[in-house]
C-alpha cells in the first residue's frame, strides 16, 4: 500500500492518480530544479503558514510555471478548470434554506487557504487537524461545532438536538423553568430531520467559503482546518461556484488499526488515567497487549465491527462493557454513508473527490502532517515569476 496518493484536479473525469511509493518523511527531497519550491521544512514555517493568515492577499491559482517545480510536480498539477458543480447541493440548499442560498454562499466567499478533512472513524482526523493548525495557525473546527451552534440557538444541548434528529423526544426545560417533552416537530421552523441536515451542511459550506464560523458562545473561529464527512464533495461544489484555495484530504486506515485506535481512545487511555495502584496499571498493560495480539491476527479485510467483536469474544478484562456498543460503532460510518447518499447522491468515501488521500496505517502524526502540507503547498503556491 502506498503512503500517499495525490489526485490531480486537472481533467478530473480521467480519475488518474500518481503514487509516492517511498516512505513518507518530514522532508521533501530538494533538487537543482526546485529553486522556487519550498522544502517540506519550509512548509511548517512562516512562508506557508502566512498563506493561512486572515487578511493576506489572494493566492494565485495557476500554480508554478512549467519547469519551476521539482520531480513531484506531476503529483499536483495546476488547476486549469473548475471542478464540476454538484447540482444536488445547489438544489438542496435552495429548497431548504431559500432561493438566495447560492447567492449567500458566493457573498461569503473568501480566498484564504483552507484544508478540509474527511475519513472514517479513528483514522487520525483529529490528530492531523491539530498538527496542521499548530503549523499553519488559525483554528480547527467542523460539523460538530455547527450542530452545537444550531442547537444553542434553539435552546437545546447538542445531545438533545442529536436525539431529536434520530426521532426521539427529550425533556427540555423552558424559560419558565418547566420541563416539557419535546421532539423535532415542536421546532417547525427547522423542518424535518433531513431539512436540518441540509441546513447544517449549508452552514458548513458557508463557513468553509468564508473561513469563519460563529461558535455557540458567540465567538468566531478563523478556520484553517474543517472536518466534515462531505469534505471532498463540498470542496468540489464550492470550487465549482468560485471558491479557491481549498485542499480536500481523505484519511484512511485498516479496520484493525481503527479498532486499536478506538480502544486506546475510549478504553486504555481513560483506564491509565484512572489507575491508582501498580496492580491496576499492570492490568491495563496486560489488557492492551492481549488486545493487540488479537488484532495482529486479523487481516485488513476484516471489517471494523468484526474486529471489535473478536476483541469482545476474547474476554479481555475491561472490554466487556464494549459489547453493547459494537453494533453502533460499526454501523456509524455506513449510516452516515447511507444518509448522505440519500440527501445528495454522493458517497463521502469516494476518494476521487479528494485532492489528497493518505494511508495512515503505521504512520506517525508528523508523517501524515507532512504529506498534507506538501499537497497544501503545491495547490496554494503563487505563480512563479
Amino acid at each position: 500500500m502506498s503512503d500517499l496518493t495525490l489526485k490531480s484536479p486537472v481533467h478530473r473525469q480521467q480519475t488518474t492518480s500518481t503514487t509516492v511509493a517511498t516512505p513518507l518523511t518530514a522532508t521533501v527531497p530538494s533538487t537543482t530544479t526546485q529553486t522556487t519550491s519550498p522544502t517540506a521544512e519550509s512548509t511548517t514555517s512562516a512562508p506557508v503558514a502566512a498563506l493561512f493568515q486572515a487578511g493576506d492577499p489572494p493566492v494565485g491559482q495557476r500554480g508554478r510555471q512549467p519547469g519551476s517545480m521539482g520531480p513531484l510536480e506531476a503529483l499536483m498539477s495546476a488547476k486549469l478548470a473548475p471542478k464540476p458543480v454538484h447540482q444536488s447541493f445547489a438544489a438542496a440548499f435552495t429548497s431548504v434554506v431559500g432561493a438566495t442560498a447560492l447567492k449567500d454562499l458566493k457573498g461569503a466567499m473568501g480566498n484564504k487557504p483552507i484544508v478540509l478533512i474527511a475519513g472514517d472513524q479513528c483514522t487520525g482526523k483529529g490528530t492531523a487537524a491539530e498538527g496542521l493548525v499548530a503549523s499553519l495557525g488559525g483554528g480547527n473546527t467542523g460539523t460538530g461545532t455547527v450542530l452545537r451552534a444550531l442547537a444553542k440557538e434553539n435552546g437545546l444541548s447538542i445531545e438533545q438536538m442529536s436525539a431529536m434528529l434520530s426521532g426521539k423526544a427529550v425533556d427540555v426545560v423552558g424559560t419558565d423553568g418547566v420541563s416539557r417533552s419535546m421532539s423535532l416537530k415542536d421546532f417547525p421552523h427547522l423542518g424535518s430531520a433531513e431539512d436540518v441536515d441540509v441546513r447544517l451542511d449549508f452552514r458548513a459550506a458557508k463557513a468553509i467559503a468564508g473561513s469563519e464560523l460563529k461558535k455557540a458562545d458567540g465567538s468566531s473561529v478563523d478556520i484553517t482546518v474543517f472536518e466534515s464527512r462531505l469534505a471532498g464533495h463540498l470542496g468540489q461544489f464550492l470550487e465549482g461556484i468560485g471558491r479557491e484555495n481549498i485542499v480536500s484530504v481523505y484519511l484512511y486506515a485498516a479496520p484493525r488499526v481503527q479498532a486499536e485506535r478506538y480502544l486506546e481512545r475510549e478504553v486504555f487511555i481513560p483506564a491509565d488515567k484512572a489507575a491508582t495502584t501498580d496492580a491496576a496499571r499492570a492490568a491495563v498493560v496486560d489488557a492492551r497487549q492481549k488486545a493487540k495480539a488479537v488484532l495482529a491476527g486479523l487481516t485488513d479485510q476484516v471489517g471494523l465491527g468484526d474486529c471489535l467483536q473478536k476483541l469482545v469474544d476474547a474476554n479481555i478484562p475491561g472490554l466487556d462493557s464494549m459489547a453493547a456498543k459494537v453494533k453502533g460503532i460499526a454501523g456509524r460510518d455506513e449510516n452516515d454513508k447511507s444518509r448522505l447518499l440519500s440527501l445528495y447522491g454522493v458517497d463521502y468515501q469516494d476518494r476521487s473527490a479528494f485532492d489528497v488521500v493518505v494511508d495512515t496505517n503505521g504512520k506517525t502524526p508528523d508523517q501524515v502532517k507532512a504529506a498534507i502540507l506538501e499537497a497544501v503547498t503545491k495547490k496554494t503556491a503563487s505563480p512563479s515569476t
